[in-house]
Formats: C-alpha cells, sequence, structure tokens
C-alpha cells in the first residue's frame, strides 16, 4: 500500500496533524436507524486494509495520506462547535 484515503466518516478519537495520523480504517461502517454512521464491528487482523497496513510497518514502507474535502468539513464543524 503505498496511499491511503481518509474522507467521509469520521469518528470522534481520529486525530491527524502534521506527524501523526490516528484513524479507524473504515469499511465497517452501517447506516442506523437514525441515518447516521455507526461502526457494524471491529477490525480484525485479517482484514485487508489492515494487513497491508501491518506489511507497510513491517518492511517501513511510508504511505501518503490524502485527507478528502469531506473529512476536512467534518472536522472543521466539529472544532467550531467545541470552540463555541
Amino acid at each position: 500500500m503505498y496511499g491511503y484515503l481518509v474522507d467521509g466518516c469520521a469518528s470522534e478519537r481520529d486525530y491527524i496533524d502534521g506527524h501523526v495520523v490516528i484513524t479507524h480504517t473504515g469499511g465497517k461502517s452501517v447506516d442506523d436507524s437514525e441515518g447516521e454512521r455507526r461502526l457494524a464491528s471491529d477490525q480484525s487482523i485479517n482484514d485487508p486494509s489492515i494487513r497491508s497496513l501491518l506489511n507497510n510497518l513491517r518492511d517501513k514502507i511510508p504511505i501518503a495520506f490524502i485527507v478528502g474535502e469531506l473529512l476536512l468539513i467534518i472536522w472543521y464543524m466539529a472544532l467550531k462547535a467545541t470552540s463555541d
């Protein structure tokens, strides 16, 4: 894996700054009865995206993270709400 798109469904525990990226890898989200995105199940070490990330870690291969526009809007609105 050489690149990873982070967009659309932010988690309240996700964090990105200039040096650190902490994010759930997605792919396990569903819409609940109220139209909110929720994680349906935990990630597994056998999930392809997790295996790829672990292979990069083991082989010391850097990953380019692409932060999508939708995610930036979600984070901006969350930061604005907490600062009001």
